[in-house]
Parts: structure tokens; C-alpha cells; sequence
């Protein structure tokens, strides 16, 4: 997607950057409702606005995506660049409100761009079916920002209305969990109601919001409403339905080959995919958090991470049969950090140096089947659970699962997750869903997820400085 020169007007949500002068000063660039949001094509504009807001979130040092997720699991260690993370231990349970990872501006900012489409759009005169169709993209867009950021940290302002005011004096309190989530929920039911089946090309089908991406969010946002906020079977049984849908639909296949999943862009088994174009100078995403900085054939990055000796000997203790370590490592004995992770090495550019212009896996059908087959064991539904494991299980290469009870089977998917899907930004939440973090990573001593623990993140200490009325979780204070 292109990044579009009109967004300058997003410095308007940047009350949520850290930046004392913001609101003594008023920016230089603003282009607010009175000259923006008249035409179709700003519509269309404004939403590929919100989209490259959350491509930052993905960049490498802009957002913190892989700091939020696999950075604290079991997947991740310490690679060659410090990145706050001197020890795992360190990373895991010792947070600070100055760590990386702590601001939450650039989803705030994606939230702001949602909720002023949605205040603009059905006043432009223009198509009502793109009308509808983008006003759909909005919604899905501000779901999964929300729904990102209360995993994170709990309570978060929530604000559903636009700020296109530069001048505005915002200091909002944090809003309950509950009542966000709440608004996650109607979010996505609104995106689906308006979001079409397919655009019908690649990129797009691929990389915005379709049926097949929104119901994909519903299984997730469904799954940790039932396992973690304790919703109940109708919440799970719901989520089975969407992810039977979601299996169901032509659109979706399993790669036969593992590798191709990272190598060929918008391929069958993408569902959604944060879209790079070296062309377009989209470069510089978390495949440089994963890279070497010198010495091999994948340098040019600064390898904040590498993979765990845990994923490292799952790897290697399992059959030779297995397609995904291949295809998911390299390793470097010349270097300090020597377990790369190659989903997202991106393209060759001058003599080794590499382009980090790979799109970043967000939802694929090879987790949607094990967020099914969770779901489906839940529902002490085993028998049918194992089927979606082993087609997963079946791809890699290896033979069907011996689980055979609920509780063997519960373990056993989240094991396959652990090997299937690292550095995709699963495993945290997935972790946390299971009720295990504390077993399964070495340096986490609570399963305990609520506003006292620390496997909720703190705010940065900038952003409590900049609202008098926020305040920090209480693990932090």
C-alpha cells in the first residue's frame, strides 16, 4: 500500500506521542474536515491512511509488535543488539515505564484515522456501496487496534470519537477492559456487515479487510473472550462456527510447502498480511529485528532477536520429516546470536545488506486451524479438534497426534503453536489464553493475568507525564 502525502493531518492524534510542546504549539501541516473528506477519493485515501498507520506498528524501532508478542514468549532471546532486553529474565518480569514497547501512540493513531473516516465518510458524496465497503474497513481497523492494545495494557482510553481539533486539550482517563472489549465486539459485527467477500486482486484480498480477514479477528477476539475474560461456551461455540467458515472458504488453502508461506507474497494460505513495497519505499519491518548485523548472506539488521534454545530443541527433537525448521531458521556459529529466524528476510539489495519488504503474517489458515482446534477441545469436542491439529501436523510432515484426552490434546496444540508459528505474534496471547505462561516460560512466575500482573505492560512514563489523569498499572507503581 502507498503511504498517501494528505495524512499529515494525523499529527492531530499525537497527543498520545510523547512530546510535552504538542499542545503549546499548533502544526504546520494540518489538513482537517474543512479541506479534506470531500470526494471518493479522499475516502479511499483516508482509509489506506489507517492501514499505514498500523504498517507502523510492524516497522522495525517505530512500533512495537514484536515486543508486545513473541519478544516476551518462549520463542524469543536475547539476540546480538540490546533492545532493553539484556536478559530474557530481564524482558519477562522486569518492565519499566521506559522500556521499548510502551508507547501506544502509533495504535492510537490508527484509532484516530479510523474514527475520523467514520465521521467523514457517510457525508461524501459518492458511491453507497465503497461508502458502506469502507466505512466496514474503518470499523475492522479500530477493532483490532482496540483489541490489540487492551490485551497490552488492560484498561486504555477508549475514544470513538474523531479528534480533528489540533488544539484540543485531550486528556482522557482509561476506560475498563470490559467496556473496550465490549466495543472490539460491536466493531467487528459492524466491519462485517459492510466489508466485502473479495476485491479480486492479490494485494488487496490479501491485505485489507475482506470477510475472510474480519471473521479471522472474530475467532481470535472470541477465543480470548471465552478462555480469558471467562464469556462462557457461546463465545467458544461461536468461535468454532466462524473458524469453521473460515476453513471452509474457497479463498484459503495449506501450502504444501511450508517455505513458500514467507517467500511468495498473498499466497492461498494468507489471510491477512501487513503489505511492504520496496517500491514504495515500505522497508525497514521486523525482519530487521530478526537479522544479523554483519557477516553472512542476511545482514543489515540489528537482531534485537533470535530463537529460543526452547523452540531451538523442539526443532531438533523432532522428525526429520519435519518441513518448518528449514524454512523457519538459519543458524550462524560466527556469531554471538546464531539462531535466525528467515520468515522475513525481505529481498536482496546491495551485495549481502537486505530489504526488509517482506509483507508480516498477521492471520494465516495454518493458525486459524489450531485457534479451531482450541476452540473445538474446549468444547470438549476432541475428536474434532485433533482433525484440525493433524492437517497442520500433516503440511509439516510429521504423523497425526497421539493426545488422546482433552488434556493431552489442550497441550499438544499449544506445543504445535510453539513450532508452527513463531515471530508471527501469536504465541504471547496464545500463551496467556492457555493459562500456562508460568510453565512455559522459564522466566514468568504468574499465570495471572489482571491488573496487578506484570504480563500486562506498563504505560510509558512519557504518556503518564503528558495526562495527569492516567494512571499506571498497578504492578509498576
Amino acid at each position: 500500500m502507498k503511504t498517501v502525502k494528505y495524512f499529515w493531518f494525523i499529527i492531530v492524534t499525537m497527543m498520545f506521542v510523547n512530546c510535552d510542546s504538542f499542545i503549546e504549539e499548533e502544526p504546520i501541516s494540518v489538513i482537517t474536515s474543512s479541506s479534506f473528506w470531500k470526494t471518493s477519493a479522499d475516502a479511499q485515501a483516508g482509509i489506506i491512511g489507517c492501514y499505514d498507520k498500523l504498517q507502523q506498528i510492524y516497522r522495525s524501532e517505530f512500533g512495537g509488535y514484536i515486543h508486545w508478542t513473541d519478544g516476551r514468549s518462549d520463542v524469543a532471546k536475547q539476540g546480538q543488539t540490546d533492545a532493553g532486553i539484556t536478559a530474557q529474565g530481564v524482558w519477562a518480569n522486569n518492565l519499566t515505564p521506559t522500556t521499548i514497547g510502551t508507547d501506544w501512540s502509533t495504535l492510537y493513531q490508527a484509532i484516530n484515522m479510523a474514527n475520523l473516516a467514520l465521521k467523514n465518510i457517510p457525508n461524501i458524496n459518492m458511491d453507497a456501496a465503497t461508502k458502506d465497503k469502507l466505512m466496514g474497513e474503518a470499523y475492522f481497523i479500530r477493532a483490532y487496534s482496540y483489541f490489540m492494545a487492551t490485551r497490552i495494557w488492560g484498561d486504555v482510553p477508549l475514544l470513538i470519537e474523531a479528534i480533528d481539533d489540533a488544539k484540543l486539550d485531550l486528556k482522557p482517563k482509561r476506560t475498563p477492559r470490559a467496556t473496550v472489549l465490549a466495543q472490539v465486539r460491536k466493531d467487528i459485527e459492524d466491519a462485517l456487515s459492510r466489508v466485502p467477500t473479495a476485491y479480486g486482486n492479490a494485494v488487496s484480498d490479501r491485505g485489507r479487510a475482506t470477510k475472510g480477514v474480519v471473521n479471522a479477528l472474530k475467532v481470535d477476539f472470541l477465543l480470548w473472550m471465552a478462555r480469558v475474560e471467562k464469556t462462557g461456551n457461546q463465545d467458544l461455540q461461536e468461535a468454532a462456527n466462524t473458524a469453521a467458515s473460515i476453513v471452509a472458504n474457497p479463498m484459503y488453502s495449506l501450502l504444501s510447502n511450508f517455505g513458500d508461506i514467507f517467500k511468495v507474497k498473498n499466497n492461498n494460505e494468507t489471510i491477512w498480511a501487513i503489505q511492504y513495497n520496496m517500491g514504495a519505499q515500505e522497508i525497514g519491518n521486523l525482519g530487521a529485528d530478526l537479522t544479523p548485523l554483519a557477516q553472512g548472506p542476511f545482514t543489515g539488521g540489528k537482531m534485537y532477536y533470535q530463537l529460543s534454545d526452547k523452540i531451538m530443541n523442539a526443532y531438533a527433537n523432532a522428525p526429520a520429516t519435519d518441513l518448518r525448521a528449514a524454512a523457519t531458521f538459519v543458524k550462524f556459529n560466527a556469531l554471538g546470536a546464531t539462531n535466525m529466524c528467515i520468515k522475513y528476510i525481505g529481498s536482496a539489495g546491495q551485495g549481502t545488506q537486505r530489504v526488509f519488504d517482506s509483507n508480516i503474517m498477521v492471520y494465516r489458515l495454518g493458525g486459524i486451524k489450531l485457534m479451531y482446534a482450541e476452540t473445538l477441545n474446549e468444547l470438549g469436542k476432541t475428536a474434532e479438534a485433533k482433525i484440525q491439529l493433524n492437517d497442520v501436523r500433516n503440511r509439516a510432515g510429521l504423523p497425526v497426534t497421539v493426545a488422546t484426552t482433552q488434556a493431552e490434546l489442550r497441550q499438544a496444540i499449544l506445543d504445535e503453536n510453539l513450532v508452527e508459528l513463531p515471530f508471527e505474534g501469536s504465541r504471547w496471547f496464545t500463551l496467556i489464553r492457555s493459562g500456562r505462561i508460568a510453565q512455559e516460560v522459564a522466566t514468568i512466575q504468574t499465570n495471572v493475568y489482571d491488573e496487578n500482573s506484570k504480563l500486562l505492560w506498563p504505560l510509558a512514563e512519557a504518556t503518564l507525564r503528558q495526562n495527569e489523569n492516567l494512571t499506571q498499572n498497578k504492578a509498576y507503581n
